[in-house]
């Protein structure tokens, strides 16, 4: 587990927060929440790194995420997971975090680690 949680803390240290916001860019790289419209955050990188460490990521893990609000999280569950369920329930941050073009560039933009380079 220690190798794994190594793994994702130099993933999060190259997944680039800015990309998840739209405007107060000047902010993504410090350690605070974030507004992202309709009374919404961007969590604070150090809580959202806790939060992912804390739930021991497996590469078969199927994650559910309630909440996708800016898709940061989202992120870092889908490179070190099977696959993620995420559902925001305020439509116009889904329209907002223009999913489907950021899921469909994933692999470009969020390389997860090729399954033979992954530590047990």
């Amino acid at each position: 587990m220690a190798n794994q949680n190594e793994d994702i803390i130099t993933y999060f240290q190259k997944l680039d927060r800015g990309f998840f916001i739209d405007e107060l860019k000047e902010f993504a790289y410090m350690d605070e929440a974030i507004p992202i419209g309709h009374e919404q955050t961007i969590s604070q990188p150090s809580l959202v790194l806790e939060m992912t460490v804390a739930i021991n990521l497996q590469p078969d893990l199927k994650a559910l995420e309630i909440g996708t609000g800016s898709g940061y999280q989202t992120a870092l569950l889908a490179a070190f997971s099977n696959s993620v369920y995420t559902i925001e329930r305020i439509f116009s941050i889904t329209i907002f975090l223009r999913l489907a073009p950021i899921l469909a560039l994933f692999p470009a933009l969020f390389p997860s680690p090729a399954p033979n380079q992954m530590r047990s």
